[in-house]
């Protein structure tokens, strides 16, 4: 019996893909190796994701409406840190929510419905504060 040649295979056999399929149900989705390394690389550091001077301006705006304009309170560095800590902790609970919701859905995308159902659920008052785009 002759064995008969395989046929060629395309492309050259070195080079590796540069993406990865990912299947949810029936559908699959593509990352690209630059999404994956920013994804390990944010989940590997202890580092906060919102930056220092922004985070603080935005309490800084806050506390001025909470108290009124002629009134100045200062905030100690460790407090700014465990409020950001706080804020970071929840935002990314309530995203990995919202990704269940959206999962649940059978999509990859996450909409601000799934965003207002995580709120639902989680027993936020008014879960309506998150506008359609």
């Amino acid at each position: 019996m002759v064995k008969r040649k395989s046929t060629p295979r395309r492309g050259s056999p070195t080079k590796k893909s540069s993406t990865r399929v990912y299947r949810i149900g029936n559908k699959s989705f593509k990352l690209r190796n630059t999404t994956l390394k920013h994804i390990k690389k944010l989940q590997m550091t202890t580092a906060s994701c919102i930056p220092k001077l922004p985070f603080s301006r935005v309490i800084r705006e806050v506390l001025q409406e909470r108290t009124g304009a002629g009134e100045d309170y200062r905030i100690q560095l460790a407090a700014l840190a465990a409020l950001q800590e706080a804020a970071e902790l929840y935002l990314v609970q309530l995203f990995e929510d919202a990704n269940k919701c959206a999962y649940h859905a059978r999509r990859v995308t996450v909409n601000p419905t799934d965003m207002n159902l995580a709120l639902e659920i989680r027993g936020v008052n008014d879960p309506g504060y998150i506008k359609e785009l």
